[in-house]
Protein backbone atom coordinates (compact mmCIF):
# COMPACT_ATOMS: atom_id res chain seq x y z
CA UNK A 1 0.00 0.00 0.00
CA UNK A 2 1.33 3.45 -0.86
CA UNK A 3 2.19 5.55 1.91
CA UNK A 4 0.88 8.81 2.86
CA UNK A 5 -2.22 8.32 0.98
CA UNK A 6 -5.46 9.98 1.58
CA UNK A 7 -7.88 7.94 -0.19
CA UNK A 8 -6.41 4.45 -0.58
CA UNK A 9 -8.81 4.02 -3.06
CA UNK A 10 -7.58 6.35 -5.50
CA UNK A 11 -4.72 6.02 -7.54
CA UNK A 12 -2.18 8.86 -7.12
CA UNK A 13 -0.88 9.82 -10.95
CA UNK A 14 2.61 9.78 -11.38
CA UNK A 15 4.14 13.22 -12.23
CA UNK A 16 6.31 14.63 -14.98
CA UNK A 17 7.27 17.70 -13.31
CA UNK A 18 6.78 18.97 -9.50
CA UNK A 19 5.86 22.54 -8.05
CA UNK A 20 6.49 22.87 -4.60
CA UNK A 21 6.06 25.57 -1.90
CA UNK A 22 9.32 27.17 -0.19
CA UNK A 23 8.04 27.89 3.85
CA UNK A 24 7.24 23.79 5.42
CA UNK A 25 9.07 21.77 2.45
CA UNK A 26 12.00 23.62 1.32
CA UNK A 27 13.05 25.21 4.12
CA UNK A 28 11.51 25.57 8.20
CA UNK A 29 10.38 28.94 8.78
CA UNK A 30 10.71 30.41 12.08
CA UNK A 31 8.87 33.94 12.43
CA UNK A 32 10.37 36.05 15.11
CA UNK A 33 8.08 38.15 17.58
CA UNK A 34 7.01 41.79 15.57
CA UNK A 35 8.27 43.48 19.04
CA UNK A 36 11.80 42.03 18.44
CA UNK A 37 12.40 43.17 15.25
CA UNK A 38 10.29 46.58 14.40
CA UNK A 39 12.79 48.52 17.30
CA UNK A 40 15.24 47.06 14.75
CA UNK A 41 14.30 48.64 11.65
CA UNK A 42 13.44 51.91 13.76
CA UNK A 43 16.39 52.69 14.79
CA UNK A 44 18.25 52.27 10.95
CA UNK A 45 15.04 54.31 9.41
CA UNK A 46 15.41 57.42 12.04
CA UNK A 47 18.83 58.40 10.23
CA UNK A 48 17.10 57.81 6.77
CA UNK A 49 14.23 59.87 7.81
CA UNK A 50 16.34 62.70 9.38
CA UNK A 51 18.20 62.84 6.05
CA UNK A 52 15.08 63.78 3.86
CA UNK A 53 13.95 65.99 7.47
CA UNK A 54 11.65 64.28 9.25
CA UNK A 55 12.17 64.05 12.87
CA UNK A 56 10.29 61.48 14.40
CA UNK A 57 11.12 59.45 17.86
CA UNK A 58 12.27 56.06 17.34
CA UNK A 59 9.11 54.70 19.85
CA UNK A 60 6.61 55.60 17.20
CA UNK A 61 8.41 54.73 14.16
CA UNK A 62 8.74 51.33 16.00
CA UNK A 63 5.20 52.00 16.94
CA UNK A 64 3.80 52.66 13.37
CA UNK A 65 5.86 49.41 11.96
CA UNK A 66 4.64 47.02 14.20
CA UNK A 67 0.76 48.45 13.39
CA UNK A 68 1.96 47.87 9.32
CA UNK A 69 3.22 44.02 10.38
CA UNK A 70 -0.51 43.93 11.61
CA UNK A 71 -2.48 45.25 8.76
CA UNK A 72 -0.37 42.94 6.34
CA UNK A 73 -1.34 39.67 8.31
CA UNK A 74 -4.84 40.88 8.52
CA UNK A 75 -5.17 41.81 5.10
CA UNK A 76 -3.37 38.32 4.39
CA UNK A 77 -6.04 37.13 5.80
CA UNK A 78 -9.23 38.30 3.59
CA UNK A 79 -6.46 37.52 0.81
CA UNK A 80 -6.64 33.64 1.44
CA UNK A 81 -10.24 33.94 1.37
CA UNK A 82 -11.03 35.20 -2.33
CA UNK A 83 -10.69 33.13 -5.28
CA UNK A 84 -7.94 34.94 -7.18
CA UNK A 85 -6.32 37.22 -4.81
CA UNK A 86 -3.16 40.29 -5.71
CA UNK A 87 -0.18 40.36 -3.63
CA UNK A 88 0.51 43.39 -1.14
CA UNK A 89 3.15 45.01 -2.85
CA UNK A 90 6.11 46.60 -0.98
CA UNK A 91 4.61 50.21 -1.62
CA UNK A 92 1.44 48.93 -0.72
CA UNK A 93 3.04 47.96 2.56
CA UNK A 94 4.71 51.05 3.43
CA UNK A 95 1.83 53.35 2.86
CA UNK A 96 0.08 51.21 5.23
CA UNK A 97 2.66 51.68 7.90
CA UNK A 98 3.69 55.29 7.23
CA UNK A 99 -0.03 56.81 6.36
CA UNK A 100 0.51 59.23 9.63
CA UNK A 101 4.15 59.98 8.66
CA UNK A 102 4.72 63.79 7.15
CA UNK A 103 5.15 63.61 3.00
CA UNK A 104 8.50 63.30 2.91
CA UNK A 105 8.89 60.22 4.85
CA UNK A 106 5.58 58.72 2.94
CA UNK A 107 7.87 60.20 -0.30
CA UNK A 108 10.81 58.10 1.14
CA UNK A 109 9.49 54.84 2.42
CA UNK A 110 7.56 54.56 -0.32
CA UNK A 111 10.55 55.17 -2.82
CA UNK A 112 12.69 52.60 -0.69
CA UNK A 113 9.91 50.38 -0.39
CA UNK A 114 11.98 46.63 -2.07
CA UNK A 115 15.21 47.18 -0.15
CA UNK A 116 13.31 47.97 3.11
CA UNK A 117 11.18 44.82 2.30
CA UNK A 118 14.39 42.44 2.08
CA UNK A 119 15.45 44.17 5.19
CA UNK A 120 12.23 43.23 6.92
CA UNK A 121 12.54 40.04 5.57
CA UNK A 122 16.46 39.27 7.32
CA UNK A 123 14.94 40.73 10.50
CA UNK A 124 12.04 38.47 11.18
CA UNK A 125 12.69 35.36 9.47
CA UNK A 126 14.86 32.72 10.01
CA UNK A 127 15.09 29.78 7.65
CA UNK A 128 16.82 26.63 8.05
CA UNK A 129 16.89 23.72 4.90
CA UNK A 130 14.14 20.85 5.92
CA UNK A 131 16.20 17.84 5.66
CA UNK A 132 15.63 15.25 3.00
CA UNK A 133 15.03 18.11 0.86
CA UNK A 134 18.17 18.22 -1.24
CA UNK A 135 17.95 14.24 -2.18
CA UNK A 136 14.41 14.85 -3.27
CA UNK A 137 15.12 17.45 -5.82
CA UNK A 138 18.52 15.60 -7.06
CA UNK A 139 15.81 12.37 -7.77
CA UNK A 140 13.98 14.59 -9.68
CA UNK A 141 16.35 16.26 -11.79
CA UNK A 142 18.19 12.60 -12.13
CA UNK A 143 14.65 11.43 -13.39
CA UNK A 144 13.49 14.19 -15.90
CA UNK A 145 10.97 15.84 -13.53
CA UNK A 146 11.72 20.00 -13.93
CA UNK A 147 10.86 21.09 -10.33
CA UNK A 148 9.33 24.61 -9.83
CA UNK A 149 9.15 26.82 -6.36
CA UNK A 150 5.69 28.41 -6.01
CA UNK A 151 5.39 30.78 -3.26
CA UNK A 152 3.47 33.76 -1.48
CA UNK A 153 6.35 36.23 -0.47
CA UNK A 154 6.77 39.94 -0.96
CA UNK A 155 9.57 40.25 -1.51
CA UNK A 156 11.63 36.80 -3.00
CA UNK A 157 15.28 37.71 -3.11
CA UNK A 158 15.60 35.95 0.75
CA UNK A 159 14.47 32.79 -0.80
CA UNK A 160 16.46 33.35 -3.82
CA UNK A 161 19.86 33.86 -1.75
CA UNK A 162 18.94 30.51 0.58
CA UNK A 163 18.10 28.53 -2.34
CA UNK A 164 21.64 29.53 -3.93
CA UNK A 165 22.84 29.59 -0.77
CA UNK A 166 22.82 25.85 -0.07
CA UNK A 167 23.65 25.08 -4.23
CA UNK A 168 19.74 23.79 -4.95
CA UNK A 169 19.13 26.83 -7.29
CA UNK A 170 20.68 24.36 -9.88
CA UNK A 171 17.96 21.67 -9.05
CA UNK A 172 15.01 24.08 -9.59
CA UNK A 173 13.58 25.43 -13.13
CA UNK A 174 11.73 27.90 -12.34
CA UNK A 175 10.84 30.14 -8.92
CA UNK A 176 7.67 31.82 -9.19
CA UNK A 177 6.98 34.65 -6.11
CA UNK A 178 3.68 36.65 -5.32
CA UNK A 179 4.89 39.80 -4.72
CA UNK A 180 7.17 39.61 -8.32
CA UNK A 181 3.75 38.39 -9.77
CA UNK A 182 1.61 40.60 -7.83
CA UNK A 183 -0.78 37.58 -7.28
CA UNK A 184 -0.64 35.29 -4.94
CA UNK A 185 -2.26 31.27 -3.62
CA UNK A 186 -4.50 30.62 -3.97
CA UNK A 187 -5.20 32.45 -7.00
CA UNK A 188 -5.00 29.80 -9.65
CA UNK A 189 -3.19 31.62 -12.11
CA UNK A 190 -0.38 31.37 -10.17
CA UNK A 191 -0.44 27.49 -11.08
CA UNK A 192 -0.88 27.85 -14.68
CA UNK A 193 2.23 30.18 -14.81
CA UNK A 194 4.24 27.26 -12.83
CA UNK A 195 2.87 24.59 -15.40
CA UNK A 196 3.71 27.14 -18.56
CA UNK A 197 7.29 27.50 -16.60
CA UNK A 198 8.02 23.65 -16.60
CA UNK A 199 6.33 22.75 -20.07
CA UNK A 200 3.72 20.97 -18.71
CA UNK A 201 0.18 20.56 -18.19
CA UNK A 202 -1.88 21.19 -14.76
CA UNK A 203 -2.34 17.34 -15.18
CA UNK A 204 0.95 16.38 -15.23
CA UNK A 205 1.98 18.16 -12.02
CA UNK A 206 2.10 17.38 -8.52
CA UNK A 207 1.83 20.21 -6.42
CA UNK A 208 3.23 20.11 -2.84
CA UNK A 209 1.98 22.70 0.11
CA UNK A 210 2.01 22.80 3.60
CA UNK A 211 -1.46 24.42 4.19
CA UNK A 212 -4.83 23.92 4.07
CA UNK A 213 -5.80 27.66 3.70
CA UNK A 214 -3.82 28.19 0.65
CA UNK A 215 -1.87 25.39 -0.87
CA UNK A 216 -4.75 22.61 -0.57
CA UNK A 217 -7.32 25.18 -1.75
CA UNK A 218 -4.70 26.18 -4.89
CA UNK A 219 -4.26 22.74 -5.54
CA UNK A 220 -7.34 21.71 -6.26
CA UNK A 221 -8.18 25.01 -7.57
CA UNK A 222 -5.08 25.04 -10.25
CA UNK A 223 -6.61 21.50 -11.36
CA UNK A 224 -3.15 20.37 -10.41
CA UNK A 225 -3.04 16.16 -10.97
CA UNK A 226 -2.58 15.63 -7.23
CA UNK A 227 -1.73 17.98 -4.44
CA UNK A 228 -0.04 16.54 -1.62
CA UNK A 229 -0.06 18.03 2.35
CA UNK A 230 3.64 17.97 3.79
CA UNK A 231 3.01 18.95 7.77
CA UNK A 232 5.06 21.45 9.21
CA UNK A 233 5.01 24.11 11.91
CA UNK A 234 2.08 25.77 10.17
CA UNK A 235 0.09 23.09 8.88
CA UNK A 236 -3.65 23.66 10.45
CA UNK A 237 -5.45 21.37 12.22
CA UNK A 238 -8.14 19.88 9.87
CA UNK A 239 -10.33 18.90 12.20
CA UNK A 240 -10.28 23.11 12.80
CA UNK A 241 -10.04 24.36 9.40
CA UNK A 242 -12.97 24.85 6.95
CA UNK A 243 -11.98 22.48 3.80
CA UNK A 244 -14.30 23.89 1.57
CA UNK A 245 -11.99 22.37 -1.41
CA UNK A 246 -11.91 18.57 -0.38
CA UNK A 247 -8.58 17.01 1.31
CA UNK A 248 -5.32 16.50 -0.30
CA UNK A 249 -4.63 13.73 -2.84
CA UNK A 250 -1.58 12.26 0.08
CA UNK A 251 -0.15 13.78 2.93
CA UNK A 252 3.74 13.12 4.14
CA UNK A 253 5.20 14.31 7.45
CA UNK A 254 8.60 15.31 5.72
CA UNK A 255 10.63 15.61 2.50
CA UNK A 256 12.34 11.90 2.97
CA UNK A 257 8.19 10.58 2.94
CA UNK A 258 7.32 12.77 -0.39
CA UNK A 259 10.42 11.17 -2.04
CA UNK A 260 9.51 8.01 -0.81
CA UNK A 261 5.78 8.75 -2.13
CA UNK A 262 7.13 9.78 -5.56
CA UNK A 263 9.74 6.51 -5.90
CA UNK A 264 6.49 4.17 -5.20
CA UNK A 265 4.22 5.62 -8.12
CA UNK A 266 6.94 5.45 -10.64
Amino acid sequence: MLVGITNPNRRLPSPKAVALDFGGIVADITRLPTASWAPLLAAELHPMLARVGVQMPLIDIAADILAGAGGEKAWKHTANLQDDPAELSPRELWRMTSVHWPDAARALVEAEAIPLCTRIDSLRFQRTLRPGISEFLLYCQENGLPVAVVSNVIDGMAHRTFLDHHGLAPLVAAQLYSGELGIRKPNPEMGRLACRALNRAPRQVWYVGDRYDTDVVFGKRAEFAATILMRSGSTEDANKVRRTQGDPAATVEDPNGLLKLLEQVR
